[in-house]
């Protein structure tokens, strides 16, 4: 359980317009199942959009099939159970337990309340939140904010998370951690991930990394083979964080074999 398969997601001929302005232009994307992907892309590039209109909250002209069931008007129920969600920036934080918007969540969506403790807990300890679930949100750190934004997401047992700009307010380390654990779930669980960035660094630990710009998807690669592209990415609003634009240097001229962005651990290869 948990190896990369089959594709399990494909957008098709994917375009949006708002007011007269195209937003999104012929998009085609295909994810594989428990693969991890990036939608990277400067700020207004489109990528919120994208995950918006993935996640079945904007009307588009195209084709969203996931799991071989296909978004439209007449099975967009059956869809939604198979996606979960958590728009970071968009969540309304209330003086309220993390309990309480777990329970809330799973109690819209059928569950019995003894049977929806035992999921909370579980997931929770997956993702080292356990002893946090009566915490306010807005009185947690930023790296238990993603872990609960994750679990959230994923709580209902769904085919694909999708996240956006989920990592932008945490040091490498700790998104370094948090893919670990999210690589541990999904062998458990088996769903696929799809999250936006910003930051060339936070796709780092990605399968895919789907390039946005101005609507249009530029790249499709690997992290090891976009980072070939740095100079597009960054005349275009990628962030490139400075670990990173040194590695790159580094790797240029065979003083490193390997990106590294860990600093110590670059010290430790150089040294060798």
């Amino acid at each position: 359980m948990g190896d990369i398969m089959e594709n399990i997601f494909k957008v098709k001929n994917l375009n949006f317009s708002y007011e007269n302005t195209k937003i999104i232009h012929n998009i085609n994307i295909e994810m594989k199942e428990n693969s991890i992907n990036a939608v990277l892309g400067a700020n207004d590039s489109g990528k919120t959009t994208l995950l918006r209109l993935i996640a079945g909250l904007l009307e588009s002209n195209g084709e969203i099939t996931l799991s071989n069931v296909c978004l439209t008007k007449s099975n967009s129920k059956q869809y939604y159970k198979l996606i979960g969600f958590s728009f970071y920036k968009d969540k309304k934080i209330k003086s309220k337990s993390l309990n309480y918007f777990l329970l809330k969540k799973l109690r819209n969506r059928g569950y019995k309340y003894k049977t929806s403790k035992k999921i909370i807990r579980s997931y929770s300890k997956m993702f080292e939140i356990d002893k946090l679930l009566n915490e306010k949100y807005n009185n947690l750190l930023q790296v238990n904010k993603v872990k609960f934004n994750i679990v959230y997401a994923l709580i209902s047992n769904p085919k694909m998370i999708i996240l956006d700009d989920i990592f932008e307010y945490i040091n490498f380390n700790e998104y370094s951690y948090i893919s670990s654990l999210l690589r541990k779930a999904i062998k458990k669980l088996n769903f696929t991930v799809i999250y936006s960035t910003k930051k060339l660094d936070l796709c780092y630990f990605c399968d895919n990394v789907f390039f946005i710009n101005k609507g249009k998807l530029e790249l499709k690669e690997s992290f090891n083979e976009i980072i070939k592209h740095d100079n597009i990415l960054c005349r275009n609003g990628v962030i490139i964080s400075t670990m990173l634009d040194i590695s790159l240097k580094l790797q240029f001229y065979n003083l490193i074999n390997d990106i590294e962005i860990n600093p110590i651990e670059m010290v430790e290869k150089l040294w060798k």
